[in-house]
């Protein structure tokens, strides 16, 4: 009977510890993350270099939403970009801010979601696309 209230004692220790370490690890995985960029309200994590042309854009977006009604400005925002699979860097031309490469005062996007996708479905999952899309859509690089 001592043994068996010593392993499973053994058994809820082992659990509580990783029961706590999985909780921490989601509250605060920033220590996972090689790279970090802080611009403003945002922080970059990421396990590959961040593009530091990043800063132009969230200058863009920062303007952006700080024309909305529910924008809060003393809000952080962490952004995690993770992933061994996921093709570093920019996919797709970068977006211009200069007022002729601009669409109504917004930026432009240069790369349909569904591109995205099929990616994802055709490189990744080795699966077609067009069944689960609705229609072709060329798969862009991502993995």
């Amino acid at each position: 009977m001592r043994r068996w209230a010593k392993r499973t004692l053994c058994g809820i220790i082992t659990f509580i510890c990783v029961v706590i370490t999985y909780g921490l690890v989601l509250a605060h995985p920033e220590p996972l993350f090689a790279h970090r960029l802080k611009v403003r309200n945002f922080t970059f994590y990421s396990n590959s270099p961040i593009d530091p042309r990043i800063v132009q854009l969230v200058d863009e977006v920062k303007d952006k939403l700080a024309r909305s009604e529910i924008f809060e400005p003393s809000v952080q925002f962490r952004v995690f970009i993770v992933g061994n699979k996921v093709k570093a860097g920019l996919l797709g031309k970068y977006p211009g801010l200069a007022p002729q490469d601009l669409f109504q005062g917004d930026i432009k996007y240069n790369v349909d979601f569904r591109n995205v996708y099929a990616g994802v479905l055709e490189n990744w999952l080795k699966t077609k696309s067009a069944p689960i899309l609705g229609k072709q859509f060329p798969p862009l690089q991502v993995v």
